[in-house]
């Protein structure tokens, strides 16, 4: 399109303004179309210029059939000839997904030359290409194969192996984005302590049992989901997989991340996502459960709520009767309670048997208690540890108490992994329960690093061995 102007807009940006033209998509285009995309693709070229966005559905023509290229917003200026390489390579596979392989490699050798054409070869895979491209190949998987042929067809040259193209895919931001946040939130966290009181008080004979009980949490973990499965699981690999999701937890609400890489495990463990979101589901249902009916049995046996208050502040009691009267009320509204039946009722239709089949297999359900119960017991171990590390004074139920209960208030915390709030209600808990604050700190301070802090790299590198063979 002709540039008409530009008007200056604010002190850091100019309008540009072009003459609006009127096209149509580009569909069953003629060789001298085809010819004409080429020529347009080139001169930018000459000049260094790539476009990256050369796809077959942004490609128009004008109302005298001239081929129009879409506006340069992904394109680069100073381009190496491998980024020129890989805008061809693209323009190559838009235009076969238009005419076919045999018409598009032969109009293309008429605009380059054959070691121009031959470069391109490397290059033909999907990462590549762009996402619409992609998208496009996964229903054609043939049509780069048949580039790649025809290409070796005109120009004699050996189909070499593709080169190594990376891009950056979510789980790489999401993981500089744990980097970032652990060192913020590390120092945030340690800043109000005396390290050196914390390292030099302790009583080290402790800590390799911390240590193990934290280990075990993760077994614990991966016994509990492999019984909500029916299908067959790795073993080793689960227990990996919970290792991983202390990683993903790191930056995310607590169970949010774990819930998000047991079902990506499933998924991949070729399980429907109605199975796994149903096992995941339940195992986040019943675990809760669980810890709620294993805090009032150990609550009600010590005797903790009559001596003790428990660390639970009335802001949680508020928030929970807050949310449950906002469910009753849009509930009881036709429009909103009829959206929630017809997305829920088709999944709990389809996971009837698989919650039938759970319940009538007495073995698959100790394992999916048993797990959850074992992963709470452990916890529990590990905080009495770094308790008795700081010279103790708090009996185990009592730990189990303020366990159980800061657990649940902090399981509300929207920050990654619980932060604050899970200090805050421990260490106020063991307070309570007779521990000098000092020592109540220090001990929840060595829990942390134990249970949370620890695991956060081994996370990191169970993610990455788990993504590279597949199973995340």
């Amino acid at each position: 399109p002709r540039f008409l102007g530009a008007a200056p807009c604010g002190p850091d940006a100019v309008v540009l303004i072009y003459e609006c033209v009127e096209s149509w998509p580009l569909a069953d285009p003629t060789d001298e179309q085809i010819e004409d995309l080429w020529t347009n693709a080139l001169r930018l070229h000459r000049n260094r210029i790539t476009h990256r966005g050369l796809t077959a559905e942004r490609i128009s023509l004008d109302l005298e059939g001239r081929v129009l290229l879409p506006s340069l917003t992904g394109g680069a200026t100073f381009a190496s000839d491998l980024r020129l390489a890989v805008d061809r390579a693209q323009l190559l596979v838009t235009t076969a997904q238009l005419v076919g392989a045999d018409r598009a490699v032969e109009i293309a050798g008429t605009m380059l030359a054959d070691d121009e054409l031959a470069a391109t070869l490397p290059l033909l895979q999907p990462i590549a290409l762009s996402r619409e491209t992609r998208l496009a190949l996964k229903r054609d998987a043939e049509l780069l194969e048949e580039v790649r042929d025809r290409i070796h067809e005109r120009t004699h040259v050996a189909i070499p192996d593709a080169t190594r193209i990376e891009r950056f895919r979510p789980r790489t931001v999401l993981s500089i984005v744990a980097i970032i946040v652990a060192g913020y939130l590390l120092v945030g966290q340690l800043g109000s302590v005396d390290l050196a009181t914390v390292f030099s008080s302790a009583h080290w004979g402790w800590v390799p049992l911390i240590l193990l009980a934290s280990a075990v949490t993760y077994v614990a973990a991966a016994v509990s989901l492999t019984g909500y499965v029916r299908e067959r699981l790795s073993f080793s690999r689960t227990i990996l997989v919970q290792l991983a999701a202390s990683f993903v937890g790191f930056v995310t609400p607590p169970s949010v991340g774990g819930l998000a890489v047991n079902l990506r495990y499933l998924r991949q463990a070729k399980i429907s996502a109605t199975n796994a979101a149903t096992s995941v589901g339940m195992s986040q249902g019943i675990n809760a459960l669980s810890h709620a009916g294993l805090l009032i049995i150990v609550a009600a046996a010590t005797g903790a709520s009559a001596r003790t208050e428990l660390p639970i502040p009335g802001w949680a009691f508020l928030a929970l009767g807050g949310a449950t009267a906002i469910v009753l009320i849009l509930l009881a509204v036709p429009p909103p309670r009829r959206w929630v039946i017809a997305r829920v009722v088709p999944p709990l239709r389809e996971a009837g048997p698989r919650l039938l089949s759970l319940v009538s297999n007495p073995l698959k359900l100790t394992e999916a208690i048993g797990g959850a119960l074992l992963m709470n017991v452990a916890y529990i171990a590990a905080l009495w540890f770094s308790v008795e590390a700081f010279g103790g004074g708090v009996t185990i139920s009592a730990v189990a108490v303020v366990y159980l209960a800061g657990a649940a208030v902090a399981s509300a915390a929207p920050t990654p992994g619980g932060l604050g709030a899970v200090e805050i209600a421990l260490s106020t808990g063991l307070t309570a329960s007779g521990m000098g604050s000092a020592a109540a700190v220090s001990s929840v301070l060595l829990f942390r690093i134990a249970t949370f802090w620890l695991p956060v790299p081994l996370g990191w590198a169970a993610f990455h061995v788990l993504q590279r063979k597949g199973a995340l």
